[in-house]
């Protein structure tokens, strides 16, 4: 019997910590859907067995009685071990890609079933002794297989642009290769769980870790997507597209070609908004004025006491697209279309490894120091969220009442 119980206390407790803990988490994890939840629950449940397992498979190897319990749960641990693979490949790969891995699976345990009638695979003697047959090596070739797809898959779904996100899953498939080659040549004997079986466990909390941490990126990767279908439908409001559609309507009557060209640049206007959809790519800087300048166009036909002055000295960086002209657009409707002589300046310039841009207009203004109303002011929260979390960048507001506002956004090199 076990003559270090303290140890074997130390390393179950431990390692029930760890599924409890894992199951807790699974439980209140909001961004994995059902059919994830559930195969994380069986990959659970599968772990768990697997450490009953080694117990009962180390008791029943001490009692004479013990030879064919011994050989239906061995037959149950070399067949679910490649399961709880194959479960991990299911849930990060929901296509049809399932039929090599769910082969492998099965054949698995159809050759270990075989220990019943035939050594084959492996058998317990009648003296209640392990002998692994002429296929003993099975389980672990099949695994390997399964751990090259389920690490493909990985790579695939995961990590097409940063190799260095693959480094856990790397690092945790090499760790279950290790605990193999520790069983083979450095088993204790006198602990009835296998180094496999510890590898396994803490291997299902990291992975499941790594796993919530890209459903998350997938979340935030959907939610910037919202919030730039948002943004843009916040730039084309409908008194935006009545007036402006108005005025070509008048300029039609009275100077057609002014309406053909304020046509054209309405035109680009709501093509570059529509094109944000498309894309979700920082943009040159570049693009960004030239979107400002036809906004800017068209207003001026329709204002002819507004002015914009640009002053880029420095131009060779990328933003996320809608960044400037949005602010342009909050600084005309706000501030200064309602003046006489109403002007917006905007001007970028390299200081200690930023690039610098202001935003400045002469309007009316505002108490900087109450909250901004974000339903009259068109996408600030939204433009600040994208400077910082996309360029880790800042964004702030200056403004006083009478006297106009000022916004600055610095971008790192």
């Amino acid at each position: 019997m076990l003559d270090n119980i303290n140890e074997v206390i130390l390393v179950n407790m431990t390692l029930i910590f760890q599924l409890v803990g894992l199951l807790i988490a699974l439980l209140f994890d909001t961004y994995m859907n059902k059919r994830q939840k559930k195969l994380m629950l069986l990959i659970l449940f599968c772990v768990f067995t697997i450490l009953i397992q080694n117990h009962a498979e180390y008791y029943l190897s001490i009692i004479p009685e013990g030879v064919e319990p011994r050989l239906i749960i061995a037959i149950y641990g070399y067949s679910v071990r490649p399961l709880v693979i194959y479960l991990f490949i299911a849930m990060i790969n929901q296509k049809k890609e399932l039929l090599l891995a769910k082969s492998l699976v099965v054949f698995n345990f159809l050759l270990h079933f075989t220990a019943v009638f035939s050594p084959i695979v492996f058998t317990i003697t009648e003296d209640n002794h392990f002998k692994r047959g002429a296929l003993g090596n099975t389980s672990h070739i099949v695994s390997a297989i399964l751990l090259g797809l389920l690490l493909y898959y990985t790579i695939k779904k995961y990590d097409r642009k940063n190799i260095k996100e693959a480094l856990l899953p790397v690092i945790l498939m090499i760790s279950v290769v290790f605990a193999v080659y520790m069983d083979t040549y450095f088993y204790v004997a006198s602990l009835p769980v296998t180094y496999l079986t510890i590898a396994m466990v803490s291997d299902c909390l990291f992975y499941y870790i790594w796993l919530h941490l890209q459903f998350v990126k997938r979340y935030e990767a959907s939610l910037m997507k919202e919030q730039q279908i948002d943004m843009m439908m916040s730039q084309i409001k409908p008194h935006f597209l009545y007036n402006t559609l108005t005025t070509i309507q008048a300029l039609c009557l009275i100077d057609p070609k002014q309406a053909a060209d304020l046509t054209q640049n309405f035109a680009k206007y709501l093509r570059r908004n529509m094109n944000v959809l498309s894309s979700n790519e920082l943009i040159p800087l570049i693009r960004e004025i030239e979107h400002t300048r036809i906004y800017c166009d068209i207003e001026k036909v329709r204002f002819s006491n507004i002015d914009v002055k640009y002053d880029i000295e420095d131009s060779d960086f990328l933003l996320p697209a809608l960044t400037i002209q949005p602010m342009v657009e909050n600084a005309i409707k706000h501030g200064i279309r309602g003046k006489q002589d109403g002007l917006v300046e905007i001007f970028t310039e390299k200081i200690e490894g930023f690039h610098k841009i202001v935003i400045r207009d002469n309007g009316k203004g505002f108490d900087s120091d109450k909250p901004i109303n974000e339903e009259e002011h068109i996408g600030l929260a939204n433009v600040k969220s994208r400077v910082e979390k996309r360029c880790n960048g800042t964004f702030t507001i200056k403004s006083k009442k009478d006297e106009g506002c000022e916004v600055t956004i610095l971008i790192p090199e």
